[in-house]
């Protein structure tokens, strides 16, 4: 693996066979990590919206990204946390979840090592700037998972945020909550003395000097188990103290995604008790599923295969397994409209999967709304979707409502559907089913109206338009409305019936 400036590319690629693309795009930094696996890794610099930079490691299958299924983002545990560590979750399940077809994207929170004095609430930045990633790629359906102490914080991400884009949550050795936890270590009169402490620095003015503190670990860890860290006495509290947000016994009455939890026997900080005590609060979720593996400690070291394929058999089985994958590709016809002085080439973008679309299913031309764009449109979702159960679907540019004024958009929209019904039958006349959203439902219906292409078997209105008239009577007022129509009769009258 080779970290350069792309200044350096021309010579390196020169020397090395294992480097073949760079990748420089504003806020990507990448290089193309190729073994001989499954799967691609780059490097990327995510910029949260705070301007901090998040490092991650983003891992696809070698057949390639595929923005269609859904994507995981991993977060470490921590402090000390890291996405490359060999026994962490968000290293080994992110590369064996990549191999099987999912998008992983595993960051370094600034936790890792600003532990020091960046409050745990602030991570949660980090969190939106891996989710925001990965809807920058199209992907639509995130799943978070968190390892150790990551666990809390994706806990906290979700719970302060509601994020609709995160479907679904993965807890691999969900920490205890620091006010179970740190009391039953230190003893409560300790635990409380150190709080007071702490607190009485942050109210003279002192909260950003630096404290250590040794934590002993409370059973099942071995007698004698402890851990310190040096902190300022504000950070402090924001990770350990009573009121500290990341604590997963009191986050999971706010969860009401689905959530897996994943621990082994011999955690030295998970029991048994504690993983099904946080199952059983989590009460807003619709489904909580919780598996403990023997043999194996908080690492989960020699069941990464077992995790790996637990969590990806329970993603399938809430609808957010790897999904076939779909191609897209740019098309033209040529549109002749009645009236036009010359003919167009219009565009579209044709949707199938990737192993051949079904012979037993029609092939579904798709309309947008009125004002979006086949980029923008909302349901620009369904195309590919389709294409996953095995259609053909095309989503034709509208040209009826284009700025060319002396184009009747009848006429338009007659030109452009017969063309591209005529395109998409092929020389076979296979069946076609036209669907369109809210104006593109209208322009379908109209045009199967006044035409009737015998291959077009059926007509699919989504959010269709309550009637016109009525409509805009209702929007314009009787009397706006009743202007306007004399306005409209009028020009039409005068022989100006395609002025505007």
């Amino acid at each position: 693996v080779f970290f350069i400036d792309g200044g350096d590319m021309d010579q390196l690629v020169g020397r090395s066979a294992g480097v073949v693309t760079v990748n420089s795009t504003v806020g990507l930094r990448s290089i193309e990590l190729l073994r001989p696996t499954a799967v691609l890794g780059i490097v990327v610099t995510l910029t949260a919206r705070d301007g901090q930079q998040v490092p991650g490691i983003l891992m696809y299958p070698a057949a390639g990204l595929d923005p269609h299924s859904p994507g995981i983002v991993l977060l470490h545990g921590g402090p000390f946390g890291h996405p490359i560590r060999t026994q962490s979750a968000a290293r080994f399940v992110a590369e064996r979840l990549a191999a099987r077809g999912y998008t992983t994207l595993s960051i370094l929170s600034r936790h890792a090592a600003g532990y020091y004095s960046i409050p745990v609430e602030a991570g949660s930045a980090d969190l939106a700037a891996a989710v925001d990633w990965m809807s920058g790629l199209g992907i639509r359906d995130v799943v978070l998972a968190g390892h150790s102490f990551g666990s809390a914080r994706v806990a906290l991400y979700v719970a302060e945020t509601r994020d609709p884009r995160v479907k679904a949550l993965v807890h691999y050795a969900p920490t205890r909550g620091s006010t179970e936890y740190l009391p039953q270590g230190f003893g409560e009169a300790r635990y409380a003395e150190q709080v007071e402490r702490l607190r009485a620095m942050v109210n003279a003015g002192r909260g950003d000097e630096p404290t250590l503190i040794e934590i002993p670990f409370p059973p099942p860890a071995p007698p004698g188990a402890r851990f310190a860290y040096i902190m300022t006495a504000a950070n402090w509290l924001s990770w350990w103290g009573p009121d500290a947000k990341a604590q997963n016994p009191r986050l999971m009455p706010r969860l009401s995604l689905p959530m897996l939890m994943i621990t082994g026997e011999q955690d030295m900080f998970v029991t048994r008790e504690y993983q099904e005590r946080l199952a059983s609060a989590a009460t807003a979720s619709p489904r909580v599923d919780s598996l403990m593996y023997p043999g194996t400690g908080h690492e989960l070291s020699g069941a990464e295969d077992r995790a790996a394929d637990d969590t990806e058999r329970w993603l399938t089985g809430i609808g957010l397994g790897v999904r076939p994958r779909v191609t897209m590709q740019l098309v033209d016809v040529q549109v002749s409209a009645s009236g036009a002085p010359y003919a167009l080439m219009q565009a579209g973008m044709l949707y199938e999967p990737a192993t051949g679309a079904r012979a037993d299913l029609p092939s579904v031309l798709l309309l947008y709304d009125r004002g979006q764009d086949v980029l923008t449109d909302p349901s620009e979702w369904l195309a590919p979707a389709l294409a996953q159960r095995g259609y053909r679907v095309l989503v034709p540019q509208d040209s009826s409502y284009a700025a060319n004024v002396d184009r009747i958009a009848e006429s338009a929209t007659d030109a452009d559907l017969t063309a591209w019904v005529r395109w998409l039958s092929g020389p076979g006349q296979s069946p076609i089913v036209l669907a369109g959203r809210g104006w593109g439902g209208e322009r379908a219906a109209r045009f199967l109206r006044r035409q009737a292409p015998p291959n077009v078997q059926g007509l699919v209105l989504l959010n269709p338009l309550p009637d016109g008239a009525r409509w805009a009577r209702r929007e314009m007022g009787d009397a706006e409305y009743d202007a306007a129509v004399a306005l409209a009769v009028g020009a039409v009258a005068q022989g100006r019936g395609a002025s505007t």
